[in-house]
């Protein structure tokens, strides 16, 4: 299969959870701007677009040169589904398949985006999602254990991880998904991310976390 990947990062403001997140200030930054930096420093033959709709994401786009700023409209933006309405302006992006990538990651990092695009490139799978391990017991409604759980050592440290949604990430077909509406489906291929640079803002808490580790992060880098 011969397959090129782009990259996108859709952007709102009209987030309920936490309104206007993405412009939120980091240090010298905000959660967009961050995102559209990295996108626009990776390699050129990467197509990378941003699809957003708010004037102040319009203009942050708009700043880098190596990414393709798609309007889309506003109904689309503040709309909760399906999906491919949700992200109907990607259908003019040429590629075959597209990587959607969470805008609110501050810390994933270049390397990671890079080292998931060539494992699924390489791989015959037409979709994948980003994961990162679970090391715990996995109990039911029944009080059951769903996975392995020694009763006399009631320790973690030996149990074989399993993967949960780490929700960097998802690569899908483009031309099947306006099609068909899927983003994921069945024998996907889950690409490791270190847990590290999975921290997600949601939530005012998260914001808070994730800008002090940025700044703390920026004043020992230099």
């Amino acid at each position: 299969m011969n397959k090129h990947t782009g990259i996108y990062i859709p952007g709102r403001l009209s987030s309920e959870r936490l309104p206007r997140k993405l412009v939120l200030p980091m240090s010298d930054a905000c959660l967009f701007e961050i995102a559209c930096r990295k996108l626009n420093e990776l390699p050129k033959d990467i197509n990378k677009y941003t699809l957003v709709y708010d004037k102040e994401l319009v203009d942050i786009a708009g700043r880098y040169e190596n990414i393709i700023v798609i309007h889309r409209s506003r109904e689309s933006a503040k709309a909760e589904g399906p999906l491919s309405y949700i992200f109907e302006g990607m259908k003019m992006a040429s590629d075959t398949h597209l990587m959607f990538l969470n805008p609110c990651l501050a810390f994933l990092s270049q390397e990671t985006i890079l080292k998931s695009i060539k494992a699924f490139n390489d791989s015959e799978a037409d979709y994948a999602t980003s994961v990162k391990p679970f090391q715990n017991w996995l109990i039911g409604k029944d009080g059951k254990v769903l996975n392995e759980m020694n009763y006399k050592e009631l320790t973690t440290k030996k149990i074989e991880p399993v993967w949960q949604a780490a929700h960097c990430f998802h690569i899908f077909n483009r031309e099947q998904f306006f099609q068909d509406g899927y983003m994921l489906k069945d024998g996907f291929l889950p690409l490791p991310v270190p847990v590290e640079e999975t921290i997600d803002v949601d939530t005012m808490e998260e914001y808070e976390y994730a800008r002090w580790k940025y700044e703390t992060d920026l004043r020992n880098r230099y």
